[in-house]
């Protein structure tokens, strides 16, 4: 039974995995209990059940390694990463390394983005990078940017929209962390009370509205919606700790072991691929080889007595005449098991089924079920006997569902039944459910995908070929936007030049040039003395572990043995105390000695030549303003601009080497894709062959789906009355041609 969460993960070609990416140790200054090991903090992650964590501590790495030793005894599965504060808004950014990464990697981003040692585990330390320079930074180093909360303090609530437009549509960007469903779905009603309750706090409907505009752009640039814990101590707490670890959390299909590569494919794919906890308590996994035993009805309306009904292993039909209780024995078997969602699209057999599947009603004369009525369900997964019993059966959603484990003479209860129902999903059909299904023309193609073994792995890798393609689609689209601004931008430089060429007489350029390298320079020396000041303390750390006596532990010896002892180990201990006494005079002499080069730094040429050029430049500045040429500022304004331009210039340049990739790489996409939609073909003509044995008489060919083939190619070229007969006429030419002709327009046109 212990063994039940890996069997529920588990599926053929990827795995499901339970994951809150966004959680805090005790590295993170706000971690309310200190104590907290990180053996308890991964208990913790295991209790709840996830399979998947991140260690995404306050601008800082220090947490990550503890975490990954202690999670190696349970096989949870640790994304090293970082919450970086940056940009003058504070806002959060979730920065994920590949698993089998170090703090080394987190720790030579956050030097990157400008994050001092001492400010680690600071929430208010920040990057003085934008969010932009940040991912440029993240994805120099490979890693993965999730924007967090977007939809509350320190989210996107203060960027521009054009400004969140820009950043939502950089390729990287795929995936948001959400907090509030409302905003999800749009859901502005009591807003402010929902807020201020949640916060505790007065939240005004100003702010909430600045926090709804990320997430609607957010979806309406398709970027996947997540959610995550965010570790809060207790409800409403603003401080982390470990009673928060996986109160949210988000399913996500990928590999059969975790990586980057793994989510930034989910995130391409979320309708597959992604499972949020704004979708409910419903598992996103699939039963395997579920066999019903048995079905028994205690004293409902339809029978005083209890009826039971024995099936064999074999069944795939039941057979009766008019009346004789073949859709009431379905409609109860689909009841226990909640398994109504196929009926969305069958309106009225979904009414049906709840006026059938409820408690008796004497005014509408509908329902089964008394108070005392009981429907007791057996049957064997994964070569394991459960017991499903239902009670108090008000309607399909309000009844009390227990699942028992039969292990010999033992029922074990099982916990949270209503998830557990999602082991026992079966297809089931009733004769009009049939007969509904049959006017649907793809439905006989959808059964058929639905008995071969590899489908769903064909289908994820199709749906994720697809998206590749739609995104590399997008990306040409978007190079190609930038890419005609060339001329203008070569012009406006040219217009810039002309502006400034009077201020290139006075050598300002190499003044400001040598000023922006000595800037350089000083940001390296401060490096440097950090560096140095951490290996002081790493003298002064060896010196307090020395400092501890071991000649104590022999204290409990009897008196003549532990003199025995210590005199043997007494030469040890006088040696190490000697030593420490050095290392005392060491420390203070490194510490006097940094001291010094503090102060020497101001002595140096380069600090004498700093100063100087930075007079020049001032002296500079002052001159240009009297003698009526221009100010300073419009200087700096103008050798920028040209900057940027210029550089926007090498970026369209490297945008165009990057259109021609893109076109090869979508070409080989496409490419893929009709390999595997021809591979799906074969697979089905080799299914229905097996069924020609059966008396069935049933063809399938390749690229033929017509209506779907009419509807995507109308919302495409928006399809109005005035073309309809245009329309027809190449519907007529695609669909009367042969598969590969078929093949080669959709290659040419789609």
């Amino acid at each position: 039974m212990n063994n039940l969460n890996n069997l529920m993960i588990a599926n053929k070609g990827y795995k499901w995995y339970k994951c809150d990416l966004h959680l805090h140790t005790t590295a993170s200054k706000c971690f309310a209990d200190e104590s907290v090991t990180a053996e308890q903090w991964v208990q913790a992650c295991i209790d709840k059940k996830l399979t998947c964590v991140a260690v995404t501590d306050h601008n800082s790495n220090k947490g990550i390694t503890e975490i990954q030793k202690a999670a190696e005894e349970y096989g949870l599965f640790v994304f090293p990463g970082v919450e970086l504060t940056c940009d003058t808004s504070g806002i959060h950014l979730l920065v994920l390394f590949d698993i089998g990464k170090t703090d080394r990697e987190v720790g030579d981003f956050l030097a990157e983005c400008g994050i001092k040692y001492k400010d680690y585990g600071e929430q208010e330390a920040r990057s003085p990078y934008t969010i932009f320079k940040v991912l440029e930074i993240a994805n120099a180093h490979d890693a993965l940017v999730i924007p967090a909360h977007i939809d509350e303090f320190n989210g996107l609530a203060d960027v521009r929209h054009s400004v969140l437009a820009d950043f939502y549509s950089m390729k990287t960007i795929n995936a948001v962390q959400v907090v509030h469903k409302k905003f999800v779905e749009d859901d502005m009603n009591g807003i402010e009370e929902y807020l201020s309750k949640y916060y505790n706090k007065t939240i005004k409907k100003e702010l909430a509205d600045s926090w709804k505009k990320p997430v609607s752009s957010a979806k309406k640039h398709n970027c996947t919606l997540l959610t995550f814990s965010d570790n809060p101590h207790e409800e409403g707490s603003p401080k982390h700790g470990i009673a928060g670890i996986g109160t949210r959390f988000t399913w996500i299909q990928m590999d059969q072991k975790p990586s980057l590569e793994g989510l930034r494919q989910a995130f391409l794919s979320p309708d597959n691929r992604i499972q949020n906890d704004f979708n409910g308590i419903d598992s996103p996994f699939f039963p395997k080889k579920t066999v019903i035993q048995s079905v028994t009805l205690s004293d409902t309306y339809l029978n005083r007595k209890e009826f039971n009904i024995d099936f064999h292993h074999q069944l795939n039909v039941i057979i009766g005449g008019p009346g004789s209780g073949k859709s009431s024995i379905l409609r109860c078997i689909r009841g226990i098991l909640k398994n109504v969602k196929d009926l969305n699209n069958l309106p009225q057999i979904q009414v049906d089924q709840n006026d059938f599947y409820r408690k008796y009603d004497s005014k509408l004369k509908k329902g089964i079920f008394k108070d005392e009525s009981k429907i007791c369900l057996k049957l064997i997964h994964e070569g394991l006997e459960y017991e499903v019993i239902s009670e108090s059966i008000n309607s399909v959603e309000k009844q009390k569902i227990q699942v028992y484990c039969i292990d010999g003479e033992r029922k074990i209860e099982q916990e949270n039944p209503e998830e557990f129902l999602a082991f026992f999903q079966i297809e089931q059909y009733s004769q009009k459910q049939i007969y509904e299904i049959s006017k649907e023309p793809s439905a006989l193609r959808d059964k058929i995908n639905s008995a071969l073994p590899d489908y769903e792995t064909l289908r994820n890798e199709l749906e994720e070929y697809k998206s590749s393609f739609l995104s590399k689609s997008a990306a040409i689209r978007e190079l190609l936007s930038k890419s005609y601004k060339k001329n203008t931008i070569k012009a406006e430089i040219q217009k810039i030049e002309n502006q400034i060429d009077i201020f290139k007489k006075s050598e300002i350029e190499k003044i400001i040039e040598k000023e922006n390298k000595f800037r350089v320079e000083y940001q390296n020396i401060d490096k440097c003395k950090m560096l140095y000041v951490q290996k002081i303390d790493g003298v002064a750390k060896l010196k307090n572990i020395l400092q501890n006596r071991n000649l104590d532990l022999f204290s409990d010896f009897d008196e003549i043995h532990a003199k025995e002892f210590q005199s043997l180990f007494l030469p040890m201990e006088m040696n190490i105390e000697h030593l420490v006494s050095q290392m005392d005079n060491a420390l203070a002499d490194l510490t006097q000695k940094m001291s010094d080069i503090s102060n020497k730094i101001e002595s140096t040429i380069w600090h004498r030549e700093k100063i100087e050029n930075a007079q020049s430049l001032e002296e500079l500045f002052k001159t240009l303003e009297d003698s009526g040429i221009g100010s300073a500022e419009q200087v700096n304004l103008l050798l920028a601009e040209k900057s940027e331009k210029e550089q926007d210039l090498q970026k369209i340049a490297s945008w165009l080497v990057d259109i021609d990739i893109l076109k090869k790489e979508k070409q080989q996409i496409q490419e893929k894709y009709f390999e595997k939609s021809e591979h799906l073909s074969k697979l089905r003509k080799e299914f229905v062959y097996e069924l020609k044995s059966h008396n069935l008489n049933i063809k399938v060919n390749s690229f033929r789906d017509k209506i779907s083939f009419e509807k995507t190619v109308g919302d495409i070229i928006n399809l109005g009355s005035k073309y309809e007969g245009d329309f027809k006429k190449l519907i007529s030419v695609c669909f009367g041609c042969n598969s590969n002709c078929r093949r080669q327009f959709e290659k040419a046109y789609l």
